[in-house]
């Protein structure tokens, strides 16, 4: 009996730590939501849809990030720019000269793509140029980026898993590119990096064992109800 009570004891805690845990590493949250029509005031390009971001997330999976954002607007005016910033550890940039409330926003590489789809991007640490193959579909934008692409950085994170990103928007005036910091139109985190998302929490065994041996005490008791009635 006391052999019992004590598996159900691991049982429980197994199943509150998983969901505790679980949580924890995925909450703050799979996608980053962003208020519609938040330019920063010192944008100075046409307050377009297409340069308002209302959603971004980076997840990594395997051997690749994965990331997605929704515009306010179907993408495609001339002389916007899309641009996801990784900070690998070493924050070599930040936006603390367009605003002070931009200091938080750190990275270390780019990776760009234009309304019309040209690609384009620089790794600050190496300073070398990079691209990834960003796809373009009405008002969203998708990428499957391999960590090649963006390698630890000696000084930096130790795994890609601690990566820290944002997503940025530059807008044009009347079709034509606005220059400098003018053009910074909406961020996504608007004051800060945002961690990377793993798809599968490291509680999930964890929480699959608890939810287990619960499932097996559930089937026992119900098969002594049955035995005991029988009888």
């Amino acid at each position: 009996m006391n052999a019992y009570r004590a598996l159900r004891g691991f049982a429980g805690t197994a199943l509150v730590l998983g969901c505790l845990t679980g949580w924890s590493e995925t909450a703050g949250a799979l996608t980053v939501t962003d208020p519609a029509l938040d330019f920063i005031p010192t944008f100075g390009g046409d307050h377009n849809g297409d340069v308002d971001i209302l959603s971004a997330s980076l997840s990594l999976s395997g051997n690749n990030l994965l990331f997605s954002a929704t515009l306010n607007g179907t993408i495609g005016t001339a002389g916007n720019t899309y641009v996801l910033g990784i900070n690998r550890g070493l924050s070599t940039r930040n936006f603390s000269a367009v605003s002070s409330s931009l200091a938080g926003v750190t990275f270390d590489s780019t990776l760009t793509v234009t309304g019309a789809g040209g690609l384009g991007g620089t790794d600050s640490v190496a300073n070398v140029g990079i691209t990834a193959p960003f796809q373009i579909s009405g008002n969203n934008i998708t990428a499957v980026i391999p960590l090649t692409t963006l390698p630890i950085v000696p000084g930096g994170f130790a795994s890609a898993d601690q990566f820290l990103w944002n997503f940025w928007t530059r807008g044009s005036r009347q079709g034509v590119a606005v220059a400098g910091n003018a053009g910074f139109a909406d961020f996504a985190p608007d004051s800060s990096d945002a961690r990377l998302v793993t798809p599968l929490p490291a509680a999930l065994p964890l929480f699959a064992s608890g939810a287990g041996v619960f499932g097996y005490f559930g089937w026992r008791r119900k098969r002594k109800a049955a035995i005991s009635f029988a009888a």
